[in-house]
Order: structure tokens, then C-alpha cells, then sequence
């Protein structure tokens, strides 16, 4: 930087310096009391530098874009803002925009620069490379070579022309990296960050001062600076090379297009490399560690005048060129428009040498060719050395080609070579050859068959002590004697679940495992010790699992499940069991109004069955609460709300069982419900002990079922 600016920059620090900041700053901000930057925010603040973003907050840790990064380096080097011109130097900056004169300033003085097109790149983020580079050339310092001895551990993802930067940043005392010994180059700048560097970058400049000594009777004149000395080592707060500031505050994203040395990367061109990938072409040798995602490239294709997006498999970078595939191949002569538009500055695309592409958008791309007949001759030439290749490769295990997807090419190759062969067919068959014969290729390079995925459900599995539960291929919900294969291991391929079947096999105690109808695999399900728990082959039933009778919650034993494909171990899942003899326990039953509500201590389930039956509970009245003489009520008198997992239920009198028990004028002794657990229990099948609800004075008393006249 010139000296004239960085007077500039030592005034508005002598400025800052004379000022008595008092404990509540001129606008309180109320989010800020827990931010690191909390001094330099309202530092900054009371100088007019930054604002909050109304209502009394400051987003400390909200990110800060290109237009507001121009607004504090314009305030903060006091630059002369009210001499904008009439015309914008950016397109995407306007006289009426709120940075208008900033970004104007700020690019007159040479430190910031568009993307190209004629764009500034406004609302994008700053990342904390980017920080340092602006930073430390507003500074004016020196700093060639510096970035040759980085010691952070990812010094390697700096981009080339910001390493410099950051380490005159980092010896300067304006940055520090990560408490992990990162520095997060492409990492977005919090608001804090950025309001805590502008700070230190203030009075570094007045350190400056003090070392070029200009002229006191004549600040106007140009007078030379001296290179800095190394500044005290300070420890700056974890990762405060972030920040971000508001619209109205100043702060801003930049990314490498600001940098004049790295943002005249030339547009590239684009073409078809084939029929779904679409590249995009530089002059130069591109970074490989700044990659575009779908979010900053968008492929759209259209269907008369609707326009629709095409979806995109992956993108890469390699040499001078980006490849972004397409998830569907493309017919000849389709037209397609490009966009790029980067959200990230880490995911900008540059030169090896930190040059950024311009940005643009709708550029009409055509998949093309001058001889179509030749062309035709390359894809069947491919398909063929594809299916010689997997020519005894086919099949439905892991790494075998489908059958299917074998069959669906050699018929596409039949098709094509018979028009390949015609000498009449016409260029548009010819076209529609090609096409037909990319897509069989498509889907014969995705089909050939990924490994199997394999993965533990079940956390345990409940036994109780004596007794058996079925292990079975089918889905359903797991009861205390028949529990689903799928709710205690997943196998899947592709994200996809396989299938299971039974083996009708009395040596193996196994299920089969199926893939596209084919039994490729077995799962063998053995007790790590049978003196507790024993598993059985029950043909098409499925598995027995079975626990010995004198198994205690202390004996130990795993189930073992391995997974077997064409007769390789593709992994073993060890599920614990768990033997539970223990009885749930009522903690709490209340009657009131014909209602009984009865809590216990665990879940219960319906014994052998979905929903609760009528005979699942019996419900008995007890006129003295004696349970040696109950009145057992029919089924008729009442009715259960309870959902199997549940550990709360519900038994309400009908109409009918009310009406025989109407109320009774005078006290009973001590009468009640009594509540006895058929077919519900826990999940092994421990039945808790009947229950009796006393029922109080205060509700209608029932009588004893009575005899109509």
C-alpha cells in the first residue's frame, strides 16, 4: 500500500486511541457479553466502524460478506468516500446499493477486486485465508517468502497466494490458529473475528506510525515506511480469524476474486466430454483442493420454454479441467445451460496458483458431434470391451456384473451394430443408436455388485430363563416368541435391505440371504455358550433360540451372527443376551369415576398377540376387598386401552358394567378392583401379580352384581 493510505490508516488509529470508551457502548448490544471480541466489537462500534444488527444484537459468531468487509476497510482506512462515480464498477453493486461508495473506495485504493464479468461476488463469505490477505495489504507490510514456515498441521490447504499473507498475519499478532494446531484456511469468518482483527490491524498501524515518523507539519506529503518489528507474542483468543459483521456494520466476505493476482483466471470453455459429463476447461492447472459442490454449479435442461434442473452424480477436478458428471446420459443435439455462482470462497474454483474463475451463468452447452456414424463405432467399441470383460463376471455376489444388466447390453450392442451396418439408416437413427447404447452402458457400469453392508440393530436379546423364542426371516414386530431376523441385524447393499429366507437344511443353523431372487449367503446364528442358551434349525419355521431354565440375570452369552456370501465371511454381529426372570411391578393404581388406571415399572406387551384381547386382563370385584371371594365381571362390563411398549393401562366400566354396579348409599368396607394379568406381560413373558384398586368413598361404590326382577 501506498503511504498515503496508510497515514490514513495511522490517523483513524490516533483517533481511536484518544477515545474513552465508556462500560456500555453508544448502542448497547446485548449478545456479546460471552463473545472473545467483546472490547474490540464495542471498540469498534463507538468509533462508527461496525454496528449491530438492530434490536440490540450483533451476531457474533454470524458470518460477514464481500460488500461489508469493503465498508470496514473503508472506515477503517478513513477513505475518501463521498467522490464515488457515476457509473458502477460492478454490476452486481449499483449506485443504490447500501456498500455502493465502500466497495468504490475500497477498489479504487487496490484492495479488493471483483470475480470478473463484472461482478464483485457480492453476498458471498469470507473465509479466514482471505481475512489475512486483505489485512495484511492494507497494512502495507512486506510479506514475500513468510509462508514457507507455517506449522500448522493443515499449512497444506492454503491456498498458494494467501500462505504469505497468513503468516505475516499470525507474526503480526492480528491471527492465531485453531487450540488443534489447524488454521481452518477455508473456513467462513465469524462477525467476532473479523471485529477483533480490524481492531488489532488499527493499532498495529499505529505501532507503524510510530516507526515511519511522517512529517507532523505536512501529513499530506508521501513519506516512506519501515518494515515493522516483529510484535511481542501475544495469545490471541481460539479461532479468531473468523468473523462477520451486518450489512450496516462494515466487515465483509471476500474470497480470492479480491485479490488482483488471483482473479484473472480467463473463462473457461465448456463441452460434452461425453454423454453425461460436462467439462469445463481453463487456461491454467487448477487447485484440486478447492472443489465446487451442487450447490455452486447448476445444470438445467428444458422441455419447451420450462426450464428444469438436471441432477448431478459428482464433480471433479483434475489438470485443467472440471468434470461434472450428470446423473443421466443425454441424447445428441441436447442443449443444456451451465451456471456457476460459488456460496463458499473455499469452494471457489482457482488456478494452482490461486487465480479465480469468473462466474457465470446460463451458458448453452450442446452434446454434439460432426460424425455420428463414427461415434457410434467408439460406443460399441467400448460396450464390447466391457462385456469381454465381464464375460464369466456375472452374477449377483460382490463384484460380479448383474445378469440382467449383462443381458440389457449385449442387446443393445446387437441393435446398434445392425445399424452401425445399414447403409440406408439415417443420422437420426443413427442418433438414437448412440443414445440407446449410452444408456445401457449407464447402467451396466452401475450394476456390477457393491459389497454387502452390514450392521447391528438390537442392542440385546431377551430371554427368559426356561424358555424359547423363534428367530424368523418375515418382517414384523417383535413378541416374547417370535422376534424378526431384520429388527436385530441389517443387511443391505446399496442402502437397500436384502432378503431373508429359511433354509430347509437340519445341519445348518442358519437363515439364507437373498439378492435379485438368487439364495447367495447364509446367516448362521450361534450361542457363544450353549450351557445357557442353545439355538436350533426348525426348518421353515425358522431359528429356535432357547435359554436354559437355570439361567440368572448373571449368566452371560452372546448370539453370534455370521454373515456369510458364496461361502466368505462377510462379517460376524455379536448381540448380547440378557435373561430376565424379574415380574413388572405395579407402581401405581388409581379408580375414579369407573376408570382404572394402572402403571408399572416396564412396558407390557400383549403375550402372543398385536392388540389387547378381552381375556387379556380379568377384571374381579372385591366387596370387602377380600381376594378370596371375587366377583369376577364378564367381558362385556369392561373395556382395555393399552398399545403394546406402553407401561400404562387403562380398563373403563361400560354402561352395562356400571349398571351392575349401580351406587351405593352406605360405606363398604374397604372395597376394590381387582386386576389379574392373563396374557400381558413384559417382553419375555414375566406376568406381573394381580393388583387390587381400593375404591374410595368419595366415587360411586358398586354393588355385587343383583338379580332383575
Amino acid at each position: 500500500m501506498n503511504n498515503k493510505i496508510l497515514f490514513k490508516v495511522m490517523t483513524t488509529a490516533a483517533l481511536l486511541s484518544t477515545l474513552a470508551f465508556p462500560v456500555s457502548a453508544a448502542t448497547e448490544l446485548n449478545d456479546i457479553n460471552g463473545s472473545y471480541a467483546k472490547d474490540a466489537i464495542n471498540e469498534l462500534l463507538q468509533a462508527g466502524i461496525i454496528n449491530g444488527k438492530g434490536d440490540g444484537k450483533f451476531d457474533p459468531t454470524g458470518k460477514i460478506s464481500r460488500q461489508d468487509l469493503a465498508i470496514i476497510l473503508a472506515k477503517s482506512l478513513n477513505l475518501e468516500t463521498q467522490s464515488a462515480p457515476a457509473t458502477a464498477t460492478f454490476t452486481d453493486v449499483p449506485a443504490t446499493h447500501y456498500s455502493y461508495q465502500f466497495v468504490e473506495a475500497a477498489a479504487k485504493a487496490g484492495l479488493i477486486k471483483g470475480q470478473g464479468d463484472g461482478k464483485f461476488g457480492t453476498g458471498q463469505n469470507l473465509s479466514r485465508q482471505d481475512m489475512a490477505v486483505l489485512f495484511v495489504r492494507a497494512l502495507g507490510v512486506d510479506a514475500a517468502g513468510k509462508g514457507t514456515d507455517l506449522k500448522f498441521s493443515d499449512a497444506g490447504q492454503i491456498a498458494d497466494y494467501a500462505k504469505d499473507a497468513v503468516a505475516a498475519a499470525l507474526e503480526l499478532g492480528l491471527i492465531s490458529g485453531n487450540t488443534n494446531g489447524t488454521f481452518n484456511p477455508a473456513g467462513n469468518a465469524e462477525r467476532q473475528a473479523v471485529a477483533l482483527v480490524a481492531s488489532k490491524f488499527i493499532k498495529k498501524a499505529e505501532e507503524l506510525k510510530n516507526e515511519a515518523s511522517p512529517p507532523a507539519e505536512n501529513p499530506d506529503k508521501e513519506s516512506g515506511t519501515t518494515q515493522p518489528q516483529t510484535p511481542a507474542t501475544t495469545t490471541p483468543p481460539a479461532n479468531p480469524g473468523s468473523t462477520g459483521s451486518s450489512s450496516s456494520s462494515g466487515g465483509g466476505t471476500t474470497n480470492p476474486g479480491t485479490d488482483p493476482d488471483y482473479s484473472e483466471l480467463a473463462a473457461p470453455s465448456l463441452a460434452f466430454s461425453d454423454s453425461k459429463t460436462l467439462a469445463f476447461t481453463y487456461s491454467e492447472t487448477l487447485d484440486t483442493t478447492h472443489v465446487p459442490t451442487t450447490d455452486d454449479i447448476r445444470i438445467t435442461s428444458k422441455d419447451g420454454d420450462q426450464s428444469f434442473p438436471l441432477s448431478i452424480r459428482s464433480i471433479a477436478i483434475e489438470g485443467k479441467s472440471v468434470f461434472v458428471k450428470l446423473e443421466r446420459t443425454q441424447a445428441l443435439d441436447t442443449e443444456v445451460e451451465a451456471s456457476y455462482q460459488p456460496l463458499d470462497s473455499g469452494r471457489a474454483i482457482r488456478s494452482a496458483s490461486g487465480k479465480l474463475s469468473p462466474v457465470f451463468s446460463n451458458k448453452q452447452v450442446v452434446y454434439r458431434t460432426d460424425d455420428p456414424l463414427a461415434l457410434l463405432s467408439k460406443v460399441i467399441d467400448e460396450a464390447q470391451g466391457l462385456l469381454s470383460s465381464a464375460e464369466g463376471n456375472s452374477g449377483n455376489t460382490t463384484g460380479k456384473y448383474s445378469p440382467f444388466a449383462v443381458e440389457s447390453l449385449s442387446g443393445a450392442v446387437i441393435t446398434a451394430v445392425e445399424v452401425q451396418h445399414d447403409t440406408l439408416a439415417t443420422k437420426e437413427r443413427i442418433k438414437e443408436a448412440i443414445h440407446s447404447l449410452n444408456q445401457a452402458l449407464d447402467e451396466f457400469k452401475g450394476s456390477m455388485i457393491q459389497p454387502l453392508e452390514i450392521s447391528q440393530v438390537a442392542g440385546e436379546f431377551l430371554l427368559k430363563p426356561g424358555t424359547a423364542t423363534k428367530i424368523v426371516p418375515a418382517e414384523g414386530n417383535n413378541t416374547y416368541t417370535k422376534q424378526s431376523l431384520k429388527n436385530l441385524i441389517r443387511v443391505q447393499r446399496n442402502g437397500e435391505d436384502q432378503l431373508f429366507t429359511t433354509v430347509n437344511n437340519s445341519e445348518a443353523v442358519s437363515l439364507g440371504l437373498v439378492t435379485n431372487g438368487e439364495v447367495i449367503g447364509s446367516i448362521e446364528v450361534r450361542s457363544s455358550d450353549e450351557q445357557w442358551v442353545t439355538v436350533n434349525n426348525l426348518g421353515s419355521e425358522g431359528l429356535s433360540v432357547s435359554a436354559n431354565a437355570s439361567a440368572t440375570e448373571q449368566s452371560g452369552a452372546d448370539l453370534i451372527f455370521t454373515v456369510r456370501e458364496a461361502g466368505t465371511i462377510a462379517k460376524e454381529v455379536i448381540i448380547p443376551v440378557r435373561f430376565d426372570a424379574q415380574k413388572p411391578t405395579v407402581t401405581s393404581a388409581t379408580y375414579d369415576s369407573g376408570v382404572m388406571t394402572v402403571t408399572l415399572d416396564e412396558p407390557l406387551y400383549n403375550i402372543g398377540y398385536e392388540a389387547p384381547l378381552p381375556g387379556s386382563i380379568r377384571v374381579n370385584y372385591l366387596l370387602t376387598g377380600d381376594p378370596a371371594h371375587p366377583i369376577p365381571l364378564d367381558l362385556t362390563d369392561f373395556t382395555i386401552a393399552h398399545r403394546n411398549g406402553e407401561d400404562t393401562i387403562v380398563i373403563a366400566l361400560t354402561d352395562e358394567g356400571m349398571m351392575k354396579f349401580p351406587p351405593f348409599p352406605l360405606p363398604v368396607p374397604v372395597p376394590a378392583f381387582q386386576i389379574v394379568f392373563n396374557q400381558m406381560g413384559d417382553f419375555v413373558g414375566n406376568k406381573p401379580e394381580p393388583v387390587n384398586i381400593p375404591i374410595p368413598f368419595s366415587n360411586p361404590v358398586p354393588l355385587p352384581p343383583y338379580e332383575q326382577d
